[in-house]
């Protein structure tokens, strides 16, 4: 199985951390070679406390506040994973079963394949589960949001939907394998 890099930005989640840390490392018993890497974008809070008691993580400490993309860009560069997940400080990436997150990484066993974004099941800290109607909302938003980028930006072709490259610079394709699930299919490699 390919290495697998989980990225947390977090800023001020004392509530939040000590739980997505458990959560995985339980996922990490099944799967030893996970990387989790951690930016602490200028927590004031126990933060750091906390995320300093789990061994198993990557703590990169950043003294003033910079936002979620400055962290992840400064992170990404320690990751040694073939696949970074970019994991949110409030959510719980849950695995109930460890052969669901073995299909998901499969899907990048195909070479053409550069990047997955999925409505895998996640609970927030929060309280907003898969079946509270926030989340519900949440999920409804997100495919109008997807319908209205599908009929914007992209084309059939061959029995595929992809990004339509006149209409935008990205340079892959994506394929549309299910509600809330893209496959981004690169034209062209890309270095980070």
């Amino acid at each position: 199985m390919k290495k697998v890099t989980f990225l947390i930005a977090a800023h001020n989640e004392e509530k939040h951390i000590g739980t997505v840390l458990d959560n995985l490392k339980n996922l990490k018993k099944h799967f030893p070679g996970i990387e989790v890497i951690v930016g602490n974008d200028g927590s004031s809070d126990n933060t750091s406390k906390i995320v300093d008691k789990y061994k198993f993580v990557k703590h990169v400490h950043l003294n003033e506040r910079k936002g979620k993309h400055a962290v992840i860009n400064k992170i990404i560069k320690l990751a040694k994973g073939d696949i970074i997940i970019v994991h949110d400080a409030d959510w719980i990436f849950r695995v109930n079963d460890p052969k669901d997150f073995k299909s998901m990484i499969s899907w990048f066993d195909d070479p053409r394949v550069g990047g997955v974004a999925e409505s895998f099941p996640i609970e927030y800290e929060t309280g907003i589960k898969n079946d509270s109607l926030a989340y519900l909302g949440n999920l409804y938003g997100n495919f109008l949001w997807i319908e209205f980028l599908k009929k914007k930006y992209t084309k059939v072709v061959d029995g595929l939907r992809i990004v339509d490259s006149s209409k935008n610079g990205f340079p892959f394709l994506v394929y549309i394998r299910k509600i809330l699930l893209l496959v981004m299919i690169l034209k062209e490699v890309w270095k980070f």
